[in-house]
C-alpha cells in the first residue's frame, strides 16, 4: 500500500514539475522567438565593448 502511494505521489509531482518545462522548451524549440533574440544580439554587438577599460 505504501509502494502504491509513493508512486502516486511521485507521478503527481513529476506531472507537476515537467509540464511547464514542456511548454517552456516548446516555445523555444519551436523558435518563436527568434527575430527578437536576433535583434538584441545585433545590437549588443552594435554597442560595442563597455568604457570602463583602461
Amino acid at each position: 500500500m505504501a509502494l502504491l502511494l509513493l508512486i502516486a505521489v511521485l507521478l503527481g509531482f513529476n506531472h507537476w514539475l515537467l509540464e511547464p518545462l514542456v511548454i517552456l522548451s516548446s516555445e523555444l524549440l519551436e523558435l518563436k522567438q527568434l527575430p527578437w533574440l536576433l535583434l538584441a544580439a545585433a545590437a549588443w554587438l552594435l554597442a560595442g565593448p563597455s568604457g570602463d577599460k583602461r
